[in-house]
């Protein structure tokens, strides 16, 4: 998965060309982590959210930051998670996500040279 997500545009150009589908990450985040309406970020957090997305995470797709918090709930990455959304999450989860990615990306590539020889 982590190979056909790297295909997928990045978000610092969707931040340009459809800054809306970060928001609609943003909401495809509050209902994967179950964050109730009462606990989800006011206009000022959530703009801090997006732009943490956009200035530290523009490498990504909006899927690799799906997946990265689907990872996380399966316990493939090792972040707590407690129905909460915010900066010190996202962080958190994408340096696991970005530890899960090298390391999936080495085995891929170790595979593809055993088969070679």
């Amino acid at each position: 998965m982590e190979l056909v997500y790297s295909q997928e545009p990045k978000i610092r150009t969707l931040a340009k060309e459809s800054p809306e589908t970060i928001q609609q990450t943003i909401n495809y985040l509050y209902v994967l982590l179950s964050v109730k309406e009462e606990n989800r970020l006011n206009e000022i957090e959530e703009s801090v959210l997006n732009g943490l997305l956009i200035t530290s995470f523009n490498n990504f797709s909006l899927n690799e930051i799906k997946h990265a918090f689907r990872l996380t709930l399966s316990g493939a990455i090792d972040v707590k998670l407690y129905s909460k959304l915010d900066a010190i999450v996202l962080g958190n989860v994408m340096k696991g996500y970005k530890k899960h990615k090298e390391n999936k990306l080495k085995t891929e590539l170790n595979t593809i040279g055993k088969k070679a020889k």
